[in-house]
């Protein structure tokens, strides 16, 4: 019997990496979307603030996916949740799998974690079966015009994270598959993994395995948080500056905060690709 998975938003990058690998998987795909300009065909529209179309999206769907989305407003994102969650209940879905997509601080006043608890509490009290998946960096970042340029122009590869931090980095190839994993295992649900690629990195082995592909020097620089945020709000409006950064300031206070052991997601049986792996794989040019 074929199953039916709706991914909300299928037009995100983490969200069509998902897409594809469940309809690689064999499962019938259902997509959301705000518009039908960039959606593919099927892809039913909903309205995520009210919730409009979002049951017809879900109908007959054994597993719903919701990555969260980088909708800074306040509140934005358990708003979203809370919408999807309650059309969820209405709907019957077998089981809800969130992707926070990004680890959550459990004691930090910071408005985006507050917000991501608000979405993860939402999920946990819809009255559906859930999975929680905490991803920690994307490998992907670095494909980002703003990030690309400059490792295939000048040799440098720019992060705010402080060169020593050791951060499990992620391609959206391995969330894919840990999302899979937490919507087929039986033993999934009512849990949390933290997710993240197989060995943590400083700054300086990132650039080394940069330079191994490229065979030249990469070099590692830390940009400063002030210059990261005022560049994200330029991007995309404040606060997601100030918000975006403060995962980043984390790693101040506790450089291994991103670092994932096998131990946290052993029961999903995903071995994630390499960041060596991810790295020789793309092309590397503009």
């Amino acid at each position: 019997m074929t199953r039916t998975a709706t991914i909300i938003a299928i037009t995100g990058a983490q969200q069509g990496a998902i897409a594809r690998r469940f309809a690689a998987a064999g499962w019938t795909v259902r997509g959301t979307s705000r518009t039908s300009a960039t959606a593919p065909a099927g892809t039913v529209i909903v309205d995520p603030e009210s919730g409009t179309g979002m049951s017809t999206a879900m109908d007959g769907a054994d597993v719903v996916v919701l990555t969260l989305p980088q909708d800074h407003r306040a509140g934005a994102m358990p708003r979203l949740t809370h919408a999807v969650a309650r059309a969820a209940a209405r709907a019957g879905v077998g089981r809800i799998v969130l992707n926070t997509a990004g680890s959550i601080d459990e004691h930090s006043d910071e408005p985006l974690f507050r917000d991501l608890r608000a979405a993860r509490d939402a999920v946990r009290d819809a009255g559906v079966p859930w999975t929680i998946v905490q991803p920690t960096v994307f490998m992907d970042n670095l494909l980002q015009p703003w990030s690309l340029a400059a490792i295939v122009n000048d040799g440098v590869v720019g992060y705010p994270a402080p060169v020593e931090a050791r951060v499990s980095w992620l391609s959206h190839r391995s969330l894919a598959e840990f999302v899979l994993a937490a919507a087929e295992h039986p033993g999934a649900g009512g849990r949390e993994f933290r997710i993240g690629g197989p060995e943590p990195l400083t700054g300086d082995q990132l650039g080394a395995a940069l330079a191994a592909r490229l065979d030249r020097p990469v070099a590692y620089h830390r940009v400063p948080l002030d210059a990261f945020a005022a560049g994200l709000d330029q991007a995309f409006g404040a606060p997601a500056g100030q918000r975006i950064a403060s995962i980043y300031a984390r790693l101040e206070r506790d450089g291994d905060v991103m670092a994932v052991t096998p131990a946290d997601h052993e029961m999903l049986g995903v071995v994630p690709e390499s960041f060596a792996s991810f790295v020789e794989r793309q092309s590397w040019q503009l």
